[in-house]
C-alpha cells in the first residue's frame, strides 16, 4: 500500500498474523517467532494500550480493518493476560481462548490482504 504513511508497518502486522495463525502446539523452536509476532502486532502498534482507528492511512487502510484489529488484538490480550509473558509457548496456543484470538487473527489478515 504505497499511499500508506507507514507501509513497513503493515508488513510488520501482516508478518506478525501469519506467523500467529500459522503456529500449532508442539513447536518450541518457533516460541522466537511467537514472541516476535505478538511484539509486532500489538506492542509496537500500541493496539493493546489504544484505539487501531488512530492508525488508519497509517498501517490499516480502513474503519474495517481498525475493526478486525480491535477484534483481534482483545481476543489475544485475553490469552496473554491469562498466563502473563513468562509462560511456555504452548501454553498459549492450548488456552482456551487461544481459537478465538486466531480465528480473529485470521480474520483480519484475510481483510489485510484482500485490501492489498
Amino acid at each position: 500500500m504505497s499511499d500508506l504513511e507507514h507501509p513497513w508497518g503493515r508488513v510488520e502486522v501482516l508478518d506478525g498474523l501469519r506467523v500467529m495463525v500459522d503456529l500449532k502446539p508442539g513447536t518450541p523452536e518457533r516460541d522466537w517467532e511467537f514472541t516476535e509476532a505478538v511484539h509486532g502486532f500489538s506492542d509496537d502498534t500500541w493496539w493493546d494500550e489504544g484505539d487501531p482507528s488512530k492508525d488508519i492511512g497509517r498501517i490499516l487502510v480502513n474503519e474495517a480493518e481498525a475493526d478486525s484489529a480491535r477484534i483481534a488484538v482483545r481476543d489475544l490480550i485475553v490469552v496473554l493476560r491469562a498466563l502473563g509473558p513468562d509462560a511456555p509457548y504452548d501454553d498459549y496456543l492450548c488456552h482456551p481462548g487461544w481459537d478465538a484470538a486466531r480465528d480473529s487473527m485470521k480474520a483480519l489478515l484475510d481483510l489485510m490482504e484482500a485490501s492489498g
